[in-house]
């Protein structure tokens, strides 16, 4: 038998059109999310920031019970998963929960400098430069001489 199109395992974070209405995705692409700000305010405040910590306020407390939901108290499992305060690498860790399949962790793990040390992947290193894109070639081009390609990409032709 032929395999249907909506057969296999997929991320069903967003509304997927089950009914095969659409012939294109007509669903909306989240850019930003409030859990977003939420978890930056956090990491901002622990990185020496100023403000007033919200991990007690209505909304954070919303985004928890959605986290822990399988929990009765979802406050107290926040608690037992975290004995102690928070720290950088517990909003690192939420964080990869929180928004998987959504196009952040990379950007995540290089702003706590842990992506080019590959303890996100089977413990094999990453070198330092992939940090940074390539510079696309069309742009090195068209500059005249004013951009110069990241360290360690090639730039011969």
């Amino acid at each position: 038998e032929a395999a249907n199109w909506y057969d296999g395992a997929r991320c069903t974070k967003y509304e997927v059109d089950k009914a095969g209405q659409y012939q294109y995705a007509e669903n909306d692409f989240v850019l930003m999310r409030y859990a977003d700000v939420l978890w930056m305010k956090e990491e901002a405040i622990l990185r020496g920031g100023q403000g007033t910590s919200g991990i007690n306020s209505a909304d954070f407390q919303k985004m928890l019970k959605r986290a822990f939901a399988y929990e009765s108290d979802p406050k107290a499992a926040y608690e037992a998963a975290y004995t102690t305060a928070l720290t950088l690498d517990n909003i690192l860790d939420e964080r990869g929960r929180e928004f998987a399949w959504e196009m952040v962790r990379r950007r995540d793990l290089i702003r706590y400098n842990q992506y080019s040390q590959g303890t996100w992947l089977w413990k094999k290193k990453v070198e330092k430069y992939r940090d940074w894109f390539p510079i696309p070639r069309k742009m090195l081009e068209t500059s005249g001489g004013l951009w110069t390609q990241n360290e360690g990409y090639i730039t011969d032709k």
